[in-house]
């Protein structure tokens, strides 16, 4: 499903628009503007937040640095989001070794000479700019490539972007999700209201169910023998 496939599900589900031929083309459709605004936001709304709690299920890429000597810092693809799981590290593919994390503030003040000092890189960093870059302890002296798995932004913006789930099913359990999101956007009610609406509750539940790889729990509570 595309993004605008997911507005005008949004759009008949509020019963908006009611058959096939009443449904927008694009997001410049001047009889609905308004609805059709709020039906992106609350899309991009909640898949924020699904993203936020890592549950989209193809964020996952690879990516590389190439090192040149005495460059420093180095930016990170530009729909990053984070690193991919716990204690992230550079992976040199030369010879298979692991570089990890130290924090900044640790090593300004343990080795104030990161900046400068040169050799074979044995940490990374967050560097702290407006873009998203990280830094490399030493600053290298030659040219190396260096991967990592990270987060990708998977958020929509065109009406042909795909919704960044495997399966219809999740797709549609997706928007039934953002469909409670445009109806408290449209009725101007408080979004809180979300966390006690058991449409909402019961749609989020069955998208977990059907994202998760393995079979799901039937059982609630303890189990005792």
């Amino acid at each position: 499903m595309d993004f605008l496939g997911g507005v005008n599900r949004i759009l008949s589900a509020a019963s908006l628009i009611k058959g096939d031929d009443d449904k927008i083309v694009d997001f410049n459709n001047l009889q609905y503007t308004g609805a059709v605004n709020l039906a992106q936001i609350a899309i991009q709304s909640e898949l924020n937040d699904l993203i936020a709690d890592t549950l989209i299920p193809y964020e996952k890429k690879e990516g590389t640095i190439n090192t040149v000597a005495d460059q420093r810092t180095y930016d990170v693809p530009s729909d990053f989001i984070r690193f991919y799981g716990q204690n992230p590290f550079l992976m040199d593919s030369s010879n298979d070794r692991q570089i990890y994390e130290v924090k900044l503030d640790s090593l300004r003040h343990e080795y104030p000479r990161y900046k400068k000092d040169t050799g074979e890189p044995w940490a990374w960093y967050k560097e702290e700019t407006t873009t998203k870059k990280i830094g490399l302890v030493l600053v290298p002296d030659s040219v190396k490539t260096y991967t990592f798995d990270y987060e990708a932004d998977v958020s929509v913006t065109n009406e042909t972007d795909t919704l960044p789930f495997h399966t219809e099913s999740e797709a549609q359990s997706f928007i039934d999700m953002a469909t409670r999101h445009f109806m408290l956007l449209r009725a101007e009610q408080p979004l809180d209201g979300l966390q006690t609406d058991p449409v909402y509750a019961r749609a989020k539940s069955k998208l977990t169910s059907l994202m998760n790889f393995t079979y799901p729990s039937r059982r609630y509570g303890n189990s005792y023998r």
